[in-house]
């Protein structure tokens, strides 16, 4: 959710300030990953008496403030700071030296919204048992109302009774210990809970690939139930994860997600992902975009 202000001296035409709006917009889209949507944006024109700045600027000099929620990597700013610049320059004629970006990285106890705190957000990870029965079912009677696909693989309907679901525990952690006898990789499996124990998603490691992960989903699997998505708790999920993997010594992770999870595949990229190819596998309708992530 950033916020902008840019600040130019008073006397722009309207067709001006859309295209500028514009301009930083787009490419927080494509450097920030955010959505269309989320866009709150605001141009303060000053008067020229009132507005100082150095010799060599012209009369088209601005400051452009970012206000964001912490945890950007140096890497996304910088090419924000480069693409801002250039979709200026180039639609308005503008020079670069005439563009001064800065970015405002406030904790996110100074954010309110809704007459409330932004809470920190963050997420852990988390081994599945008992103890989380009710939450479970909740999650997922949630996750098939709202008709999406349900991710990872391990994740299925509501249980119906408490020993049900101990068989599905005894079964994920058979998974782990490759003592399942099935042709698939040992896999590590997790539930995500924010700080305040709320069950919100799952996630996976495959601890090496089989040919079939090799071709298609890879190391890693993620998922955030409907009603908190868009929060940016899949990207805490998949950089958790990529922990995991490290301590494995697993020092490059494949992650494949379908090509019209838009979402999905954004997350990967914020995360490192470089894309390798998109493949179609047998019995799946819509395309695998394949993803590389170094660990570093």
């Amino acid at each position: 959710m950033p916020l902008v202000r840019i600040d130019v001296v008073k006397g722009k035409s309207k067709e001006f300030k859309k295209t500028l709006l514009d301009s930083v917009h787009e490419a927080l889209i494509e450097t920030f990953g955010i959505e269309d949507w989320d866009r709150f944006q605001r141009i303060v024109e000053i008067d020229r008496e009132d507005f100082e700045f150095p010799d060599g600027k012209t009369e088209n000099f601005m400051i452009i403030e970012l206000t964001v929620f912490p945890g950007r990597t140096c890497e996304q700013k910088k090419d924000a700071i480069e693409k801002i610049t250039k979709k200026i320059s180039d639609r308005l004629s503008i020079s670069p030296s005439d563009i001064f970006i800065i970015f405002n990285e406030p904790p996110l106890e100074n954010w309110g919204m809704g007459g409330k705190q932004k809470s920190s957000g963050k997420v852990c990870l988390v081994k599945p048992d008992l103890t989380f029965f009710i939450q479970y079912n909740d999650m997922m009677r949630e996750w098939q109302e709202s008709k999406t696909q349900i991710v990872p693989w391990f994740l299925n309907e509501p249980f119906d009774t408490l020993e049900e679901f101990a068989k599905f525990i005894k079964m994920l952690d058979m998974c782990e210990h490759a003592t399942n006898d099935s042709p698939y990789a040992s896999t590590t499996s997790y539930f995500v809970i924010d700080e305040n124990g709320r069950l919100i998603g799952a996630t996976s490691l495959r601890h090496y690939l089989t040919v079939e992960g090799f071709n298609s989903w890879g190391h890693i699997g993620y998922g955030i139930r409907p009603s908190e998505r868009r929060k940016g708790y899949a990207v805490q999920s998949l950089k958790l994860m990529l922990e995991q993997a490290k301590a494995r010594h697993i020092n490059r992770v494949l992650i494949g997600v379908h090509e019209e999870n838009v979402g999905s595949w954004k997350t990967v990229e914020k995360c490192g992902g470089i894309l390798e190819n998109t493949v179609s596998v047998a019995g799946d309708n819509e395309p695998i975009r394949r993803y590389w992530i170094k660990i570093q």
